[in-house]
């Protein structure tokens, strides 16, 4: 059908999704269920754009291995083995997603957002030392997008725990700071394939995963609640 199809089933499908968000998602003024409101503290602002920086670090070890996988196969006269391989990743993501979010709330956000990352600095390594061997690399996929997708959640989580009285706002820094990271991944990551090739990006991906977990390890576990108005 063409790569154009593609965007035409996204954009039926976000158009139709339009119609029960309206309805589900009502707005409710602050303090309504009984939570008392709070004013930011001092230094709240710096607070968060060094949380949500972590997101982008996140995201350029991620998406600078998920941009540039399928243009390494096809160099790599593996072509065929894009899709099922892409499979392999998509439902270690899915898995991530959901073990991320499970484990947030009952080990706690911060404990599983740097474990998560962690991993991901770990199994990226993976990646790159089993791009030879197809099977391997689907394995080590799996893993590493399951490592890595379960870090979103949990630091969605941690920033509505650190930030709650503008959660939302914080919220919507966090996903443009994933945006920067892709955007970054993008851009870099076009210049290294190109110049000494796609495993060597790989280990960049997983040195930036590794500062973005000790930046992560330094961050607080809830807010400092500093005035509380009626």
């Amino acid at each position: 059908m063409g790569w154009e199809a593609a965007f035409v089933v996204l954009a039926v499908g976000t158009f139709l999704l339009a119609f029960p968000h309206a309805f589900v998602w009502r707005p409710r003024p602050p303090g309504e269920d009984g939570t008392p409101v709070v004013r930011p503290g001092p230094g709240s602002r710096g607070r968060a754009v060094a949380a949500v920086a972590v997101t982008s670090l996140w995201a350029f070890s991620v998406y600078s291995l998920y941009t540039f996988l399928s243009v390494f196969l096809h160099a790599d006269g593996r072509a065929s083995a894009v899709t099922w391989l892409l499979v392999a990743y998509g439902v270690g993501a899915v898995v991530g997603g959901q073990v991320g979010g499970r484990f947030a709330d009952r080990a706690g956000a911060v404990r599983v957002s740097a474990a998560a990352l962690a991993l991901t600095a770990v199994l990226e390594v993976g990646v790159a030392l089993a791009c030879p061997v197809t099977w391997a690399l689907a394995c080590a996929l799996g893993l590493f997008a399951c490592a890595g997708y379960a870090f979103f959640p949990a630091q969605q989580r941690h920033l509505v725990d650190l930030f709650p009285e503008r959660s939302t706002t914080v919220l919507s820094w966090n996903n443009s700071a994933l945006f920067v990271g892709l955007s970054l991944a993008g851009a870099v990551g076009g210049q290294v394939v190109h110049t000494v090739g796609y495993p060597a990006l790989l280990y960049i991906g997983a040195a930036v995963a590794a500062a973005a977990f000790l930046l992560a390890c330094g961050r607080p576990a809830r807010a400092h609640r500093q005035e509380v108005s009626a």
